[in-house]
């Protein structure tokens, strides 16, 4: 664990396994995990609990992370934040960690189911 109060992880994507599976990760590692299937809802959550870290999928259904992570990181105000973008096209990289996109990391999605290992 972490700490006595676990950092906040805001998890944005669209397939609802793909969020359960990243969260329990998260869990796992000692995160507070807060999960939202939309942009406009994972705004919604950030304004009420301001996250330390969002991974967001590269596509949402209703905007892509080069619009979210601007939104995410207005909302937030001056609180610092770390905003992770996760896609399955390798493609998308360049585009999501241009330096306008607000977006500070990328991670590839495996195609493959991972073994979720005991820390």
């Amino acid at each position: 664990m972490l700490t006595e109060s676990a950092p906040s992880v805001l998890i944005v994507a669209s397939s609802s396994s793909q969020a359960s599976s990243a969260a329990e990760l998260c869990r796992r590692v000692g995160f507070n995990t807060h999960l939202a299937h939309t942009g406009k809802y994972g705004l919604e959550q950030i304004r009420k609990n301001p996250p330390r870290v969002i991974l967001t999928d590269g596509t949402l259904p209703d905007m892509n992370a080069t619009a979210f992570a601007p939104a995410a990181r207005k909302a937030l105000g001056n609180k610092p934040v770390v905003i992770v973008a996760w896609s399955s096209s390798p493609e998308s990289e360049e585009a999501l960690l241009a330096p306008d996109s607000g977006i500070d990391d990328f991670v590839l999605k495996s195609t493959l189911p991972a073994k979720v290992q005991n820390f």
